[in-house]
């Protein structure tokens, strides 16, 4: 607890920092065998069940290797940012929008993100560490914090950048080992998916900042039941279960729907679930809300995109309640379908925090590819009746 209190403190003095620098299940037990002479197996021997990866078994190793003891805090470097409001901000503006389909969600703004500073651009993942604070991750292998105004945690205010580091503390280089994509957070510890060399790995934010270097977590090369995907088609979405189980969504289909890992065992994920999609969609992010009751909602993003119909963008819901067993979904529904000719793009990246008044908000954020016919858009919502 010591530890959580401490990381939580460091976590706000990363922003701090970062807005300074701008001014200036038990095991099985195993079978039963006679022992004879001739057949010896020792208990150690023999087989037993994998305790599935959980967040407060795996984070002390992960805070450790990825700050060592003899690593100095670095601030993050603080970059300009320009956010201007998009169409729809007045009440009920943007559900009367042309090809807006909303239902359980209140648009609260929308914002278009532009920075001077060439790194600026490609998220694709995003995180709410705290009310007033995001933490988004670019497929250029970069953090990137955002700061929003205190008030309404809206209005993006300043922003500040961090290459992320490999395991030798090396700074990341080139699209194989820097595609970063899906990004879950919790006590300070950053945990990113990447796709082309398949894995997921931490970064100890709250202890060393941009200072933190890659602590490996799983390689998707042992996991279990997965499709074969293409480079760029792998872990697009990541998330942390309330429990500080690993879950685990990836963007090739199969069979038309989502491939899923629930809280992988030890070091192997295991894809035998997925979640339901529209036909020619792909998942591209997801959060899991924590309830208080030991329930959960696992809201997620897909997309679809043709050179005729643009970016299609559907946001869903999908219940989910804990068990002995482990966690069991409910039915998804659909909270929001995005197409043209309404303000819409590449949306990656999905992020959920509980309001000071006990409601759920959402923030989505869109990854530009750096290009020049696409936008960086910050969407803001709050949950219907949560």
């Amino acid at each position: 607890m010591g530890r959580l209190l401490a990381d939580k403190g460091r976590l706000v003095t990363v922003f701090a920092l970062a807005a300074l620098s701008l001014l200036a299940t038990a095991s099985c037990a195993p079978k039963q065998t006679a022992i004879t002479a001739s057949s010896e197996t020792s208990q150690a021997d023999k087989p037993q069940k994998k305790a599935p990866w959980e967040f407060t078994r795996k984070s002390g190793a992960l805070y450790s290797a990825s700050c060592p003891a003899d690593e100095e805090f670095l601030a993050p470097e603080g970059i300009a940012i320009e956010s201007r409001k998009v169409p729809g901000e007045g009440a009920g503006a943007f559900e009367s929008l042309p090809g807006v389909e909303i239902a359980g969600l209140t648009f609260i703004a929308g914002y278009h993100l532009t920075s001077s500073d060439p790194r600026f651009g490609g998220l694709s993942g995003i995180a709410a560490p705290h009310w007033g604070q995001l933490l988004t991750i670019s497929d250029q292998g970069d953090f990137v914090w955002l700061t929003l105004d205190e008030q309404t945690a809206t209005a993006p205010l300043q922003a500040s950048i961090a290459t992320m580091r490999g395991a030798d503390g090396q700074p990341l280089s080139g699209k194989q080992d820097g595609d970063a994509e899906g990004l879950a957070l919790r006590d300070g510890l950053a945990l990113v998916s990447f796709e082309r060399n398949h894995r997921i790995e931490a970064f100890d934010l709250a202890s060393c900042g941009a200072a933190a270097r890659a602590a490996p977590v799983l390689s998707l090369d042992d996991a279990l039941d997965m499709p074969r995907i293409s480079e760029n088609g792998g872990p697009e979405a990541l998330a942390l279960s309330p429990n500080g189980g690993l879950v685990i969504g990836l963007e090739t289909p199969r069979k038309g729907m989502a491939p899923l890992s629930l809280a992988p065992e030890n070091s192997a994920a295991a894809f035998k679930r997925s979640l339901p999609q529209a036909d020619g969609f792909r998942l591209t992010g997801m959060d899991f809300y924590s309830s208080y009751d030991g329930t959960g909602m696992l809201y997620s993003l897909h997309r679809a995109f043709n050179p005729l119909t643009g970016p299609r963008i559907i946001l869903q819901a999908t219940p989910a309640e804990h068990f002995v067993e482990g966690w069991l979904l409910g039915e998804t529904r659909s909270l929001l379908r995005l197409n043209l000719p309404a303000p819409v793009d590449n949306f990656e990246g999905i992020a959920a925090l509980r309001t000071p008044e006990g409601k759920t908000r959402l923030y989505i954020i869109s990854d530009d590819n750096f290009s020049k016919s696409q936008r960086t858009l910050l969407y803001i919502f709050e949950v219907t009746g949560s």
